[in-house]
């Protein structure tokens, strides 16, 4: 619930802000106190991304797959939050990845003609590349929580709304597997949106958490002790969920990850659980001179640690 003697202001409702979309969408020079630098930096990659800010032109893309693990986790607790809002005019949204609607929970009547109007319904995709500026795409895009107040959206037919989107991290192999939002109208916007969606998010991902397998979290626990007993790379590999540390991420590219995780493949196919070595075809970071090797080893169950030598 969102406790109605909290409210305060909207930074979407600032005049100053609405002056200053006004000057960016017509290439004049915008004072940058008047809008916060994400928004500023999100309004820059929707113009050069060509999105059009006088209108919302959205093709049906397809229909949801309802039937995902990400799905089965995130609608009990999406239809728990709708009752607990109790009425308030405050529509929950669940999208994939790529920022497809998959599920919106109803409002209140006028909201949801609105955003039926808007094309913010199942079936069509609210990734920044398409809309421009929102709480769904600038989140994903971004990778962390966005909250974006009426003049803050790029396209106009948004300025009415106030979005709070937070993407969903898988717990076990970190990918973002979606993202949950929370849209009201602009008037009702309130500074705990954005806390009531991170904590819906928080609740997702807890859920898929508990719906994973035991060799998924077999697979978690045996690659954070691979990583406290080195300070290497360490790599873990089943048939659904990689992970690499921060370590291995800043010293293989791509093509390395690429090489690396098909031997590895190759060896759980295999059912080995012994050493082979990996010739790396750039060594990441290393100097051109280096001679560097990767040395797989495929335990028990699914981990698959791999670690420089």
């Amino acid at each position: 619930m969102l406790p109605a003697a909290t409210k305060q202001s909207a930074p979407g409702d600032d005049r100053g802000l609405a002056s200053a979309r006004e000057r960016f969408l017509t290439a004049e020079s915008v004072e940058p106190y008047h809008v916060r630098d994400a928004i500023l930096a999100s309004w820059w990659r929707s113009r050069r991304g060509r999105v059009a800010a006088d209108r919302i032109d959205l093709s049906y893309i397809r229909d949801p797959d309802l039937d995902t693990p990400l799905t089965r986790s995130a609608m009990p607790v999406l239809r728990s939050l709708r009752n607990a809002l109790d009425g308030q005019p405050i529509s929950v949204i669940l999208t994939d990845a790529d920022g497809l609607v998959l599920s919106r929970l109803a409002a209140d009547s006028e909201l949801d003609r609105h955003l039926d109007g808007v094309r913010l319904a199942p079936g069509f995709s609210y990734a920044e590349e398409f809309v421009g500026t929102n709480g769904i795409g600038t989140a994903l895009e971004g990778g962390q929580p966005m909250h974006v107040f009426g003049h803050e959206h790029y396209a106009e037919h948004l300025e009415d709304l106030a979005c709070a989107g937070v993407p969903i991290r898988h717990p076990i192999s970190g990918r973002t597997v979606g993202a949950v939002d929370l849209t009201c109208w602009r008037k009702d916007a309130d500074p705990l949106l954005i806390a009531l969606a991170k904590t819906t998010a928080d609740q997702i991902m807890q859920a898929l958490l508990t719906d994973s397998s035991a060799q998924e979290v077999q697979l978690l626990q045996e690659f954070l002790r691979a990583c406290k007993r080195t300070s290497g790379m360490v790599l873990a590999l089943s048939r659904d969920t990689v992970m690499l540390n921060d370590y291995a991420r800043r010293v293989l590219d791509p093509a390395d990850q690429s090489v690396l995780l098909g031997h590895a493949a190759e060896a759980l196919e295999a059912g080995q659980h012994s050493s082979v070595q990996v010739a790396l075809p750039t060594a990441g970071a290393a100097p051109a001179d280096a001679s560097w090797r990767c040395c797989v080893r495929c335990t028990s169950g699914a981990t698959r640690p791999a670690g420089s030598t």
